[in-house]
Formats: C-alpha cells, structure tokens, sequence
C-alpha cells in the first residue's frame, strides 16, 4: 500500500512536467514558425 501512494504521489508530478515541457515546446515551435513567416 505505501508502494502505490509513492506511486500516486509520484504520477502527476510525472504528467505535470511533460505536460509543462509539451508546452514550452509547443510554444517554442509556435514562435519559431510565426519568426520564419515573418
């Protein structure tokens, strides 16, 4: 049981920083193409 809080506890961590870095990236590939437009 403490094995799978771990686990719970550690999981939205996990998808919170891909979620954040899907975003940066996201972002960065918007602006690169919005500058190549330009």
């Amino acid at each position: 049981m403490e094995r799978f809080t771990k686990n719970n506890d550690f999981f939205p961590f996990l998808t919170n920083l891909i979620f954040i870095l899907g975003l940066i990236f996201l972002d960065f590939l918007l602006f690169n193409f919005y500058f190549r437009k330009r």
